[in-house]
């Protein structure tokens, strides 16, 4: 039963071990320390960091999505901050509020 469970264990380990390597070897091939590209608009699929210091070392534009109701300041608050970076320039709005208030009037 040991030899099993140590090999689950093990197996985990290598395999977790990857994906750190991976996840390294492309941040280090990539020479950049911002979040992946903003693909869609699903945060479950952008990076997620621990510390809102980490975001500092990206110049690039980025959109976030993390919970307003969880103190950031506060050394006891667990921070999970998804970020994506805005590669792509956003269209401007062309409509707001006001203006079709003022329409109708």
């Amino acid at each position: 039963m040991r030899c099993i469970s140590w090999a689950r264990l093990s197996g985990a380990l290598l395999l977790g071990a990857g994906i750190v390597k991976a996840e390294f070897a492309m941040l280090s091939a990539d020479d950049s320390l911002c979040p992946i590209p903003c693909e869609g608009t699903i945060p479950g699929d952008w990076t997620v960091y621990h510390s809102v210091d980490s975001l500092f070392h990206c110049q690039e534009p980025m959109m976030f999505d993390f919970s307003v109701m969880n103190p950031l300041d506060d050394p006891e608050t667990i921070v999970q901050i998804r970020a994506c970076t805005a590669t792509k320039a956003v269209k401007p709005c062309t409509k707001h509020v006001r203006d079709a208030l003022a329409v109708e009037e």
